[in-house]
């Protein structure tokens, strides 16, 4: 019992000789010198206090001890908190330290004038916390009018009987490029416990040769009982050259051709990738009964062709296929696969709907 307050001594007196009080407190404090069951159980297992009968007697003591006068007495507990005081912190101190300022803790608490420690405890107690921020692009007003009409060009008009809805995307296709290190400094191999080591070795570990890959990939073709008949991976293709070794080595003889990277990836480059890889893969992986009428999305990279490049439209309607090159709006080239993403669950929305969201 921390704290009970009474008015008057007659009101105590009637509260000490009153059943209730006997019942409610005889329940629930244990009057014994010695409690025969554990601190904070009692003897049938349900959780209680349990409180000595001097605790009691202190406590009624200390209320008897102030009867006298129209006044409120208290017989709270006096323990106050103990241990280090707590540190008053100026949140104004704070707000004016410049966020560059902030990015360690060392860095926060030499600003501060504190040490190290008192800035932990303070992100510890809640009073500061930590902030891991990513740049963004800086979007002009007519990057933001780009990006809705991308986006309005993916919706399928409405009927009168049906809304306007967003399209599956089955017949697009996604292409990037990234570059890739030939091998790593370290790998991870599992061997036979009888076999070597692997060796391996390069001229230079900071200087390693990197070689640029292109990948396409569209979204899986999906049956109405669910089942997926086309998973939607085109392919990942390399950007390499053959070339014939000029002198001799202690590895191949003068003659012998050799597949290298292509370190220096152009237009040209891209062009006869798209022309001689991406769409005969296309063509050859994807779906009987499929639409055959195709965009192909690329970034804003400057390599990039043009949509309307000629030699890339004449290899495009091959084998009765209708290929389309489109680019995404800039600063946002990852956006319309995330159209794509949510594309099946808003297609049971309107487009009313979703402007609200």
């Amino acid at each position: 019992m921390d704290s009970e307050w009474f008015e008057d001594e007659d009101q105590l007196y009637n509260l000490e000789q009153s059943t209730q009080f006997h019942e409610d407190y005889g329940v629930l404090f244990s009057f014994e010198s010695e409690p025969d069951c554990e601190i904070g159980l009692e003897n049938n297992g349900n959780p209680t206090t349990v409180v000595f009968e001097t605790t009691i007697g202190r406590i009624w003591a200390k209320a008897k001890g102030q009867f006298g006068g129209n006044r409120v007495i208290d017989v709270s507990s006096r323990k106050r908190q103990r241990g280090r005081k707590r540190l008053d912190f100026n949140h104004t101190i704070l707000a004016a330290i410049p966020i560059e300022k902030r990015t360690t803790i060392r860095g926060l608490a030499e600003a501060l004038h504190l040490s190290h420690t008192t800035v932990y405890r303070l992100l510890r107690n809640g009073i500061l916390r930590a902030h891991t921020n990513s740049i963004k692009p800086s979007l002009q007003h007519h990057h933001k009018i780009k990006k809705v009409q991308f986006i309005m060009d993916s919706v399928i008009p409405g009927t009168v009987n049906e809304l306007p809805k967003f399209s599956a995307m089955y017949n697009m296709v996604h292409i990037d490029e990234k570059w890739f290190y030939m091998s790593d400094k370290t790998q991870r191999f599992y061997l036979f416990s009888w076999k070597d080591d692997p060796y391996r070795a390069t001229q230079s570990k900071n200087f390693m040769e990197m070689v640029m890959v292109m990948a396409g990939t569209s979204g899986p073709h999906i049956c109405n009982d669910g089942e997926i008949f086309w998973d939607g991976k085109v392919g990942v293709f390399p950007f390499t050259e053959q070339v014939a070794a000029k002198k001799n080595s202690k590895n191949r003889v003068a003659g012998t051709v050799e597949t290298k990277a292509l370190q220096s990836v152009t237009k040209a480059v891209i062009r006869s990738m798209l022309i001689d890889k991406m769409l005969p893969a296309i063509r050859s992986k994807w779906p009987l009964g499929a639409c055959k009428e195709i965009w192909i999305q690329q970034d804003n990279s400057r390599p990039h062709i043009s949509p309307n490049d000629t030699d890339f439209l004449q290899a495009t309607t091959l084998d009765g296929f209708n290929i389309r090159l489109i680019t995404s709006q800039p600063k946002a080239q990852t956006s319309i696969f995330w159209i794509w993403v949510f594309s099946e669950p808003f297609n049971q929305f309107s487009i009313r709907n979703f402007q609200e969201v």
